[in-house]
């Protein structure tokens, strides 16, 4: 399974990753074995929790590719209509997008 987390800062629109319960998730996850990756306009790279990454482009391709978008810190420029339109899964931990009835979006 190929995971693309969204966010990974403790709260949106800031690049602070102190106590970001967003890095732990996309530690877990990649322990668990999909193939992860993130993107994040604040964080160009993520060395902690045994991980080694680099924030992804989000764009067309790179959602489509994943076969769950989780949204974990959705900031203010992150292209939402992307996610829905190309996503074949959300899972929205923070209720940003605001559609309903739809079989690909978990809202918690």
């Amino acid at each position: 399974a190929r995971v693309l987390v969204v966010g990974v800062t403790y709260k949106p629109d800031v690049g602070d990753i102190r106590e970001s319960a967003a890095i732990e998730v996309l530690a877990k996850l990649a322990r668990k074995g999909p193939q992860v990756s993130y993107h994040d306009p604040f964080v160009d790279r993520v060395d902690e929790h045994g991980l080694n990454l680099t924030s992804v482009a989000l764009d067309a391709p790179a959602v489509t590719n994943a076969d769950c978008v989780a949204l974990l810190t959705p900031h203010g420029q992150t292209d939402l209509g992307l996610l829905v339109e190309h996503a074949s899964l959300i899972f929205d931990a923070r209720n940003a997008i605001q559609r309903r009835g739809s079989s690909t979006v978990i809202v918690l």
